[in-house]
């Protein structure tokens, strides 16, 4: 990845990477047709790997709405890190061919269900209001935490932050009291 963020997707070879692990080319090639699919299997790992702390940390919260924001809390951690940084500045899974780029926003479909299930487990639990629309609350938060993570990056607000006024919107919305 460190080729990648130091010169962009797009202009790394496969000897670059070859060389910068210290293996031979035809060893490399044994494994991935390209920089791309190497690229695209890091980001697989690294949201597979986030997924396993995600659903580990929920697993003995009792409370739905406490499931939820901490869940936010360790995207947001982690969007805040030096690897999550220089990861997304240098890739974009837009930049991926359509097949490695299914894969990747696959796995983060992966987050979302999450975040429906969760909001689903509130619902059921009385914590938010069966009318809701679990699969469309569960977009609003996923964009907030985009909102959240583009604030925690630019150093705007900690991650502790973020959540308490994702969650406090979330819960409360935005109106005058």
């Amino acid at each position: 990845m460190a080729l990648v963020a130091e010169h962009g997707l797009s202009d790394v070879t496969m000897a670059q990477v070859a060389k910068q692990a210290g293996i031979g080319r035809a060893t490399l090639y044994k494994y991935f047709p390209g920089v791309e699919e190497i690229v695209a299997e890091h980001v697989l790992q690294t949201v597979q790997s986030h997924h396993r702390v995600l659903e580990e940390a929920i697993d003995g919260v009792d409370d739905p709405i406490d499931a939820i924001a901490a869940c936010l809390g360790i995207l947001l951690e982690y969007f805040g890190s030096d690897d999550h940084r220089s990861a997304s500045t240098s890739v974009n899974p837009d930049q991926f061919s359509p097949e490695v780029g299914r894969q990747v926003h696959e796995a983060f479909a992966r987050m979302h269900g999450l975040l429906s299930e969760l909001v689903l487990d509130a619902q059921r639990a009385g914590r938010l209001s069966a009318e809701v629309d679990a699969g469309f609350t569960a977009q609003l938060l996923y964009q907030m935490l985009a909102a959240g993570r583009a604030a925690v990056v630019a150093g705007r607000m900690t991650p502790d932050e973020a959540v308490e006024r994702i969650m406090r919107q979330f819960l409360h919305g935005a109106a005058a009291d």
